[in-house]
């Protein structure tokens, strides 16, 4: 068992690892040169493409940088020639991004990046060539010159930009992930040495060409010409010896395509593949459906953006008064901040994985440009921006602030992108990513286009925030689905549980909004004073402004705020002597007196009539989060009174009988009371719901107990636990094997195969968060072992005639996980007084190492049914196998949080691409019902609304005022540990070496957790009866009581069965209810296939 606090150390006998038991001295020897050739030979791959990177990335730099100041000193009166030179150079990377991704795929690796190189440098030259002589005869030429001249730049600049994408693609979405190969720490070491690499000379180059510029704006054309020629045969040689020393670089992901003989193509035919290239549909939709597309997106969102040290900011920045070196300064100090984020970001994956550290990343992103905008909009809106320097200052300071969040975020989708990628697919997604980027900066520079003048920038930077946000919306969105499609039952989320994480997030990001509007407050009431004229009722509609500056508002205080902005604030709360004392006050248009009037106001000013509706949004959707927010965060709840309870067990009474062997159970506490069959109409038989408490740690678990239907002295307990992680077990109780079932109408239905005709059977929401349940989250399969422990030691207590029957712990999906552990921790404690005698598990995610690979064979169509995936798909899924597999293997060995999250996502490769098909994952053979959510099936909508239902809650004695059928928050936590990639299967020859049974069920037509997975963990599992298991015949399964024909195998020996039930899927208790209750009974009752 692995605990709670410490990662236990590698097992030196891990059969998955083929450790040898010990070496001779000179094999231990040997092993260490071995080591010391392959580390020296590492560090002279990585100082060669560091070299080949720098030189690359400071001349792209350079002229980056200096082409702008190059133009804002030829056309120091408008944004528009240097916004139509970035709309060409954007425009050719997004027209060839789809020719430049398949170049990459197909072509020789080598030939690919040594023409990006030269294809870079040529047009560079050339330009600056250009440069020079329009800084020199400017004055001479005539306008059609200048023109031709300018068209000219444009074009070089597509080629030096679409060169540049080329060798980005292929350098750090392909050759680094050859180069790194399965070792995903050294490519995230890579990663951000080549960023930092990408920051320095960011910092740099334009500090060197700013501070040339200053002395000469021709000495630092010819300057950035001589570097440009000077680095290129260098770059050439490096990159060059990268290939040499790797020869996984010299075998091409793709091949050609094969020569078709025969009749030219026609006209029409040879155009349309012209616009194929061009405008790659497919490719697209490929991108779309990929697992990747999310953080790719939103990355890619990120630039459509004003606020950055290039391009129009700068050039703003110079038309505000600052000078080049005063520019150069500043992107200095934002280079430094974003700097740090190459060494923040992989601590902060390597602590909650790039997905959450993404989210973290971009929402601190949010919080400054928020008060940028704050601050920039307190003095620099309107007929004053040419004098809002200090505001430009502050809107600095925040803008570089918030790079550290970008570049977070940056390295954190790209780790993303490149453990998603398929190996022959990378220059192909890339490239479409590629295309969106340059999309999205090409419409920032259209931002500046429609708005040109320095005092629109406002506009341009409202803009640019909102698709941040937006971003950091699909990130959230990508938080919650991280897990959704994984091998786990029904991890997609409710609605109510996607919208209660994401309006989590939500708050944080409008606090932000809130503190940013706090600033510019006087801004925020012109739509007030546009409607009312009256400067009073507007400037006191300010007091209640603070209000969304709390960072818990309350509900009242939020629709308070709502009142005001309906009904109008109280009249005369702040008069003349308010404007005397120095409150800002602006007002829409000139209605409230003359201008000679408002200038004898000085902290009365005008706003262009616009600028209302802007703001005015903005305020609005900061309120609109915050009460979402607060209504929408997490479902409340309030313990009820003792004495609302038939019954109150308290642990520390056990323990005080029994120390020192329940000592565990100190803290907790059982309450319960008996449920009238009546009021519900789910059963005729005794029921009892109720809460385990864990009074230490605010945790409670909610339960519902039903008598058996049969004989309940005599009859066994079955304890069943559905999956997720994070989905309730009342989805198993209404939907597939409990009493009852609800029906479209929300009505209660007899279920006649139900599993208490002949058992007494306890439904447990858990883990902590489940359901019903609430409290302090858990995160792992062990520790939520701990609180079944402690539940079932207490119910036996409190109901000992139930203690003497047989028990068993059943379950399906991610109980596959769970039940292992709940079994040894049982069986640790010698005399629990718990009847333990099998554990049953259905479709179960147990051994991903043995069970991944057959993700491919049942989608393939050699799991028994036909294929939903084509041939080029089965493919590329089989070869990702052996990367999953060594990821599997180092979790395994360490069992670090970080090695296993790096599995899960090294591991989609190979499971994700059916859920692209869009096929019932659940059941092979169909695809999701219509209007059933993510959770594919409609009647779990029923189930859940049915236990939302007031009265229904109310006869349950329930402490949350909501049900969802499954948390994501709760999903995510456990993904976050990694706990669903833990060797879970080393506890089963635990709980075999301890004489107690255990069954292995799976329907045969669910792909999520298939039937040849189940089969290949079994055969595989290392326990003393493997061999007798494995040498067992496959036996027909058919009912005990009438025979007839088989629904089902079965191989079994020596206490471990592994079953097939024909034409089930995922939830085997609904698609076949009655041949898996023959099963069950069989083998809880009669001790079938035990031996």
């Amino acid at each position: 068992m692995h605990s709670d606090d410490e990662t236990p150390p590698p097992r030196a006998t891990d059969p998955l690892l083929g450790r040898a038991a010990a070496q001779s001295p000179e094999q231990q020897q040997a092993a260490q040169d071995g080591d010391h050739d392959a580390s020296a030979h590492r560090v002279r791959l990585e100082r060669r493409l560091y070299l080949s990177h720098t030189l690359s990335t400071w001349n792209a730099r350079l002229f980056e940088f200096g082409a702008v100041l190059f133009l804002a000193s030829l056309f120091p009166t408008t944004l528009l020639p240097m916004s139509v030179y970035a709309l060409a150079r954007g425009l050719a990377a997004v027209a060839l991004a789809h020719p430049v991704g398949a170049w990459i795929d197909r072509g020789d690796r080598l030939a690919v990046v040594r023409a990006s190189i030269v294809l870079q440098r040529l047009p560079v030259a050339a330009s600056c060539s250009i440069l020079w002589l329009l800084e020199r005869r400017m004055a001479t030429l005539t306008p059609r010159i200048v023109v031709g001249l300018m068209v000219l730049l444009c074009a070089l600049a597509g080629v030096e930009k679409v060169a540049a994408m080329a060798n980005t693609i292929a350098v750090e979405r392909d050759w680094v992930v050859v180069v790194t190969r399965e070792d995903e720490a050294w490519r995230r070491v890579i990663n951000a040495r080549m960023r930092r690499i990408d920051l320095l000379c960011k910092l740099l180059g334009p500090l060197a060409i700013s501070i040339i510029a200053t002395v000469s704006t021709r000495f630092a054309i010819g300057a950035t010409l001589a570097m440009n020629v000077a680095s290129v045969f260098f770059e050439y040689g490096c990159i060059a010896n990268v290939y040499k020393s790797v020869p996984a670089l010299q075998h091409n992901n793709t091949a050609l395509p094969p020569v078709q003989h025969g009749a030219s193509p026609s006209v029409a035919a040879r155009f349309k593949a012209f616009l194929a290239g061009i405008v790659p549909v497919a490719s697209f939709a490929d991108y779309f459906r990929h697992p990747a597309f999310l953080p790719s997106f939103s990355l890619s969102l990120l630039y459509l953006t004003v606020l950055s040290f290039s391009g129009q900011f700068i050039t703003f920045l110079l038309s505000m008064g600052f000078t080049p070196l005063h520019v150069g300064i500043a992107r200095t100090g934002s280079t430094v901040i974003e700097l740090s984020a190459t060494w923040a970001a992989p601590r902060l994956m390597s602590y909650m994985g790039p997905v959450r550290g993404g989210i973290w990343s971009l929402s601190w992103q949010m919080i400054c440009l928020t008060l940028g905008l704050g601050l920039f909009l307190r003095d620099g809106l309107g007929y004053d921006a040419s004098h809002a320097w200090t505001s430009v200052a502050g809107l600095i300071v925040c803008i570089a602030l918030s790079r550290l969040g970008l570049w977070g975020y940056d390295l954190c989708a790209q780790t993303i992108v490149q453990e998603e990628v398929e190996d022959g697919n990378r220059g192909a997604f890339s490239s479409v990513e590629a295309s969106f980027q340059n999309l999205f900066e090409l419409l920032s520079f259209a931002t500046t286009i429609a708005f040109p003048r320095p005092e629109q920038f406002h506009w341009p930077l409202v803009i640019s925030i909102a698709a941040v946000y937006i971003a950091g919306g699909l990130a959230n969105l990508l938080y919650w689905a991280d897990r959704h499609l994984s091998v786990q039952f029904l991890s997609f989320v409710s609605t109510k549980a996607r919208l209660g994480f994401t309006f989590r997030w939500a708050r944080f990001g409008s606090v932000g909004i809130a503190i940013g509007c706090r600033i510019v407050w006087a801004k925020l009431w012109a739509l007030v004073a546009t409607t009312t004229n009256d400067r009073q009722e507007a400037h006191s509609f300010t007091g209640h402004v603070l209000l969304l500056a709390a960072p818990q508002p309350s509900p009242f205080e939020l629709l308070s705020l709502g009142k005001y902005m309906a009904l109008g604030p109280p009249e005369n709360m702040v008069g003349e002597e308010g404007l005397s004392a120095g409150w800002p006050c602006y007002l829409t248009s000139n209605t409230y007196g003359s201008p000679e009037r408002i200038n004898d106001h000085p902290n009365l000013k005008v706003l262009p009539k616009a600028a209302p509706v802007g703001l005015s949004i903005l305020w609005s959707a900061a309120f609109l989060l915050g009460l979402v927010s607060t209504s929408l965060a997490k479902p409340t709840q309030q313990r009820r009174p003792d004495k609302s309870w038939d019954y109150i067990v308290n642990g520390a009474e056990i323990e005080r009988r029994e120390e020192p062997a329940n000592a565990s159970i100190a803290n907790y506490s059982l309450r319960g009371k008996s449920v009238d069959p009546s009021s519900l109409g789910v059963d005729k038989v005794k029921q009892y719901t109720g809460y385990l408490d864990d009074n230490a740690k605010d945790k409670h678990l909610f339960y519902w107990f039903f008598e058996s239907r049969n004989d309940p002295a005599k009859d066994p307990v079955v304890l069943w636990l559905s999956g997720g992680p994070g989905c309730s077990s009342m989805t198993g109780l209404f939907f597939e094997l409990g009493p009852a079932k609800i029906t479209s109408s929300i009505k209660v239905v007899n279920n006649p195969d139900s599993w208490n005709n002949r058992a007494n059977v306890l439904f447990l929401d858990q883990p902590v968060g489940t359901g019903y349940s609430y409290g302090q989250d858990v995160d792992t399969s062990l520790a939520a072992s701990k609180d079944i422990y402690a539940l079932l030691k207490l119910f036996f207590q409190q109901f000992p005639q139930y203690a003497k029957q047989d028990f068993h712990i059943a379950g399906e999906s991610y109980a596959g996980h769970y039940i292992p552990d709940d079994a040894a921790e049982i069986l640790s404690h010698s005399d629990s007084g718990i009847n333990l005698k099998s554990i049953l598990i259905g479709n179960g995610l147990t051994d991903a190492y043995n069970q991944y690979p057959q993700y491919p064979e049942m989608a393939c169509g050699n799991g028994g049914y036909p294929a939903v995936v084509g041939p080029n798909t089965c493919t590329q899924m089989r070869n990702a196998i052996p990367r999953c597999q060594s990821a599997i293997k180092r979790c395994y060995s360490t069992q670090n949080a970080n090695d296993c999250t790096s599995a899960s996502s090294a591991c989609r490769s190979v499971s994700d691409p059916y859920y692209a098909t869009g096929q019932n994952p659940y059941d092979v053979r169909k695809q999701c019902e219509p209007n059933s959510g993510g959770l594919c099936y409609q009647g779990m909508n029923y189930v859940e609304e049915y236990l939302n239902r007031q009265d229904v809650m109310e006869a349950l004695n329930v402490e949350v005022d909501s049900f969802s059928n499954c948390n994501g928050q709760v999903n995510n936590d456990f993904h976050s540990t990694g706990d669903d990639m833990l060797p879970i299967q080393r506890n089963v020859p635990k709980v075999l070496a301890k004489s107690v049974p255990v069954l292995v069920y799976a329907g045969d037509a669910d792909y999520i957790c298939n039937w040849l997975g189940q089969r290949a963990w079994t055969l595989a599992l290392p326990w003393p009866g493997q061999a007798s298991f494995k040498a067992a015949q496959t036996q027909n399964l058919t009912y005990k009581a009438g025979g007839g024909s088989a629904y089902g195998t079965v191989q079994s020996a020596k206490g471990l069965a592994f079953a097939r039930i024909f034409g089930a899927g995922h939830l085997v208790p609904m698609d076949e209810p009655k041949p898996i209750l023959d099963l069950v009974n069989r083998w809880i009752h009669d001790g079938d296939f035990q031996h």
